[in-house]
């Protein structure tokens, strides 16, 4: 798992370039989504997984 904050700059092609070590990490497939507090959050394809699992599991509605 990557921790932390990274600043990074966007191209003229709207892209943003992740580090070699985050890519080698990252593996071919992953997600990159918006997150907490409006920020990208990238996750490998095996962790996003889990994360759609979890919120399938929760009730459509809740009265809180």
């Amino acid at each position: 798992m990557f921790y932390g904050e990274y600043n990074h700059t966007i191209d003229q092609k709207g892209r943003v370039i992740l580090p070699s070590g985050f890519r080698e990490n990252l593996g071919d497939k992953f997600m990159v989504a918006k997150w907490l507090d409006d920020c990208l959050s990238v996750f490998p394809a095996s962790e996003w997984d889990k994360i759609q699992e979890k919120i399938a599991s929760q009730p459509i509605n809740r009265e809180e």
